[in-house]
C-alpha cells in the first residue's frame, strides 16, 4: 500500500495481470492514466454480449430485443450484440430464450482487452 512499482511493457496481457493503475505514453505523451475498468468504460463506445442457443434463432428476432443496436452472426445458433455502453441486455436474451423455449448454452459480456485499447489510445 505505500510503495509503488513502475512495470514498462509492450505486453498488454501483463499489464491486465499485474497493474491496478495503466499509464499509456505516446510518442513522449501521456495520453491515459487510470485503471483499468476506467479506461475500458471511457474507450467503449457499446456493449458487446455473445450468447449461444441450443436450437436456431433467427437474426430478426435478437434485433428486436429491447436495446439491441447491432447482431452479428459467429457461428450456427452463437451471435454477437451490441447494445449502447449503459445497457445490459442478458436479461432480455434470458427472457427471450425462456419465452422461444431454447437452451441458453452461453451468455457473456465481451470486455475491451487492454490491447484494444492501447491500440485506440495510440492509433496503432
Amino acid at each position: 500500500e505505500e510503495k509503488t512499482v513502475i512495470f514498462s511493457t509492450h505486453i498488454m496481457q501483463e499489464v491486465q495481470a499485474l497493474c491496478d493503475r495503466v499509464v499509456i505514453i505516446n510518442r513522449g505523451k501521456m495520453v491515459a492514466d487510470d485503471t483499468i475498468d476506467v479506461l475500458r468504460a471511457d474507450i467503449s463506445k457499446e456493449s458487446l454480449v455473445t450468447v449461444e442457443f441450443g436450437q436456431s434463432v433467427t437474426t430478426d428476432i435478437l434485433r428486436k430485443v429491447k436495446g439491441v443496436t447491432r447482431v452479428e452472426t459467429l457461428s450456427a445458433n452463437r451471435y454477437q450484440l451490441a447494445a449502447s455502453v449503459n445497457t445490459d441486455i442478458r436479461p432480455a436474451l434470458f427472457q427471450l430464450a425462456m419465452d422461444q423455449k431454447v437452451a441458453l448454452l452461453e451468455l457473456r459480456r465481451e470486455l475491451e482487452s487492454m490491447e484494444s485499447i492501447f491500440q485506440q489510445l495510440t492509433n496503432g
